[in-house]
């Protein structure tokens, strides 16, 4: 007996089998729009919720459905780097979306209602802004749109309600038009997160839920604790696989740390081009950075949370947090960027004295006596069984631990203890300075940073306990070593 779904599969994609998860969530779209007759689409759930692991082929939920039925796919991207990656995906199938998007003129867009009016399309790709508009939503109302797609839809949540207030709209837009389907995907949606996103997207009238193990099984997670940001995730970048994906916080932190690592490393044999990528850059330049990135085998790319949704680089097995992220969910969502393709990859957090978290993540840092996969899926209320690598549970000596640099600082603190004042250290480490300090062994060490990136690992050393700086007394105004942390010196 042949099976239908895998028969499609084979025709449509040339694949041999769908996953259970996957499987499940074609079903119930298939039947919520009535491709099964009307008995069975009465009973289908009309309003889903798919937790889904990043790289678990969650496009082929909604593409599969969408090839199979009459009538069009509307799909909502948060970002515009994951619609231009959709939008090649779906080029590369056969397939011409009509895009929305901004930055086009009056002519582009009428171009496409024209388009789509006369069913030249079968997918339109826009942001949730776009398509809650008042006027977008009238239009829309004109066409046989047979299922709405969310994606990354823990954005709303996670955004809306503080800085893209237009992200709230998509409530309006479920409520407003009765599409036959409504499905909402996310790799990573804590309790909390879920029920903020049935008030936010389903109105609070009740959803269907499909959860898929959102462990990934490939990646290794490990939390490296440091001084020394830079120069730690200049060692890192040196000795891990590329092509590596650095997260920074802010826009000016990619930018500054890509030019950080490409005055530092940029000419080193096995580093490709060093770039940044962020919100704040135009179309060109993001469609630019994006092909050059899939293209790149030992690109360094340092971006903000704008690169994290969804672009698809199989050969990607590195991810760098240089920053703590503001959620576990982001973390996920960002860290799962590595191994889509199934093979091993590594996933790293630079974490500072002070480093600024709140609530889960927060406990996440601190916590050094369990295994960091599971305190990740407990984040999720999902349970982990087994951990493949992370660096509470891989040996020691098989953890890169990137701390060279602030080993031999702490060394010549050490060594030169109560001598100096921190202006006098930052000259000295600069190779900067008389008094004899360029016979001095250490002197010049850390030459290659900034004078306020020296005074910010000072900084991280005193709210680690290693050094004081008296206020008063023989020693007034030099850096010290505590006592009793001499030995960790």
């Amino acid at each position: 007996m042949t099976d239908f779904y895998n028969e499609k599969l084979k025709e449509l994609f040339g694949l041999d089998y769908l996953f259970p998860w996957q499987r499940l969530v074609i079903a119930n779209t298939l039947e919520g729009i009535g491709y099964f007759g009307e008995e069975r689409q009465e009973e289908a759930p009309r309003r889903n919720l798919v937790v889904l692991p990043t790289g678990a082929g969650k496009s082929l939920c909604f593409l599969m459905p969408a090839l199979l039925t009459e009538g069009i796919t509307l799909i909502l991207y948060p970002l515009l780097a994951l619609l231009n990656d959709q939008a090649r995906r779906l080029r590369e199938e056969g397939q011409e979306p009509v895009v929305f998007r901004g930055g086009q003129s009056r002519e582009e867009r009428e171009g496409n209602w024209r388009r789509l009016k006369e069913g030249e399309g079968r997918f339109i790709l826009t942001n949730p802004e776009t398509a809650g508009g008042a006027d977008f939503r009238e239009r829309l109302k004109g066409l046989n749109i047979v299922h709405l797609v969310i994606d990354e839809v823990h954005t709303i949540p996670q955004w809306g309600p503080s800085f893209r207030t237009g992200l709230l709209s998509v409530k309006e837009l479920v409520e407003e038009i009765d599409f036959p389907v409504v499905t909402a995907y996310t790799a990573t949606a804590s309790p909390q997160f879920r029920e903020q996103i049935g008030e936010l997207v389903f109105g609070g009238k009740g959803f269907h839920t499909i959860m898929g193990d959102p462990d990934r099984a490939n990646i290794h997670y490990h939390l490296l604790y440091t001084s020394l940001v830079l120069p730690s995730l200049e060692e890192l970048c040196l000795g891990e696989r590329k092509p590596i994906l650095i997260f920074c916080r802010t826009r000016a932190q990619t930018e500054e740390t890509a030019r950080y690592l490409d005055r530092r490393i940029g000419t080193c044999e096995g580093i490709g081009p060093i770039r940044f990528y962020h919100a704040g850059l135009s179309r060109e330049e993001k469609e630019d950075t994006e092909a050059w990135f899939l293209a790149e085998k030992e690109a360094v790319l340092c971006c903000s949370s704008a690169y994290g949704m969804g672009v698809d680089c199989r050969q990607l097995r590195t991810v760098i947090h240089r920053d703590i992220p503001y959620s576990i969910e982001s973390y996920i969502q960002e860290a799962g960027r590595a191994g889509r393709s199934g093979a091993e990859s590594r996933a790293f957090m630079l974490v500072s004295p002070g480093a600024e978290a709140s609530g889960t993540m927060a406990d996440f840092i601190k916590r050094r006596d369990c295994c960091r996969r599971t305190l990740l899926m407990e984040a999720l209320g999902w349970e982990s069984s087994y951990c493949g690598g992370c660096d509470y549970c891989t040996p020691r000596d098989s953890i890169p631990q990137n701390r060279v640099g602030e080993r031999d600082l702490k060394k010549l603190i050490w060594a030169y203890r109560a001598i100096w004042t921190p202006r006098e250290w930052r000259d000295f480490l600069k190779g900067k300075g008389g008094k004899g300090y360029g016979i001095l062994p250490g002197f010049g060490l850390l030459k290659t940073m900034e004078s306020d990136e020296i005074g910010e690992a000072f900084t991280c050393l005193r709210k680690e306990g290693d050094i004081i700086i008296p206020s008063k007394g023989i020693h007034k105004g030099r850096i010290c070593v505590k006592r009793r942390d001499r030995r960790k010196m």
